[in-house]
């Protein structure tokens, strides 16, 4: 016998369903669920929401992204660079660097500022004498904070192809982590202050 009342949690999903809650996917009305004090297994949530609508389902399932492989040969073989500024108006800009294949973190620092590349430079710096040694690729995006940070790289490595600029969203790695990070953590401290 389950300890929720099905047809009140019909109910809730409809009701979510002529809303906002249309967009979303059954994972986003699970947590919608959840944060109201329902508590019912995501597949109840999943089944529901396919019965109670089948249309929506399907846009949804067609507009999925295709993700990319990510490939590497191992370790060390590219380090994902980027600050995070959502801390920022409240004092403590943060920047971090990934390793991509472990997904270890290289170094998370709370800084004055997270503009000024000599402070970037140095976090670089003493991650490689820490762990004696630097990653094959640096990726960052194009920020004026990255320029001596990526001369530092390209002049260890003695390769110009050692530093790979891009986009944000394409430093894969590191905004999967910030996401991460500010579900979990910062989101708490942006309600504190």
């Amino acid at each position: 016998m389950p300890s929720y009342d099905v047809n009140f949690v019909r109910d809730r999903i409809m009701n979510e369903l002529s809303g906002a809650g249309s967009c979303g996917g059954y994972r986003s009305m699970w947590h919608s669920l959840r944060l109201q004090g329902i508590q019912v297994p995501r597949k109840i949530v999943e089944d529901m929401t396919r019965e109670l609508d089948p249309e929506g389902c399907e846009n949804r399932r067609t507009r999925r992204l295709l993700r990319r492989r990510y490939r590497f040969s191992g370790p060390n073989q590219i380090w994902h660079v980027y600050g995070y500024v959502k801390l920022k108006p409240y004092g403590f800009p943060i920047h971090g660097c990934i390793d991509g294949r472990s997904r270890r973190i290289m170094w998370l620092n709370v800084t004055k500022s997270s503009n000024n590349p000599d402070v970037i430079a140095k976090f670089y710096l003493d991650c490689v004498m820490d762990f004696n040694g630097c990653p094959e690729k640096l990726r960052t995006d194009c920020g004026t904070e990255n320029r001596v940070m990526a001369a530092m790289q390209c002049t260890l490595r003695d390769d110009i192809q050692a530093y790979k600029y891009g986009t944000s969203p394409a430093n894969q790695r590191i905004e999967g982590w910030w996401a991460f990070y500010r579900r979990n953590r910062s989101s708490w401290w942006m309600d504190f202050f």
